[in-house]
């Protein structure tokens, strides 16, 4: 789920442990491709992910 292009308020409103929020497909093709991945890092003061993603 992209929230970039919403503003602060909405940012503050998005549900992220809503399934809606997971890009299943996305995640099943990392898996199964056995990459590594960027996981995203939520800062909860700004509503936004961090510039930088947790390497996994």
């Amino acid at each position: 789920m992209c929230i970039s292009h919403l503003s602060i308020d909405r940012h503050a409103q998005t549900n992220f442990d809503a399934p809606s929020s997971i890009n299943f497909e996305l995640l099943k093709t990392y898996l199964k491709a056995g990459n590594p991945m960027d996981l995203p890092v939520y800062d909860f003061v700004t509503h936004s992910r961090t510039k930088e993603p947790l390497n996994k």
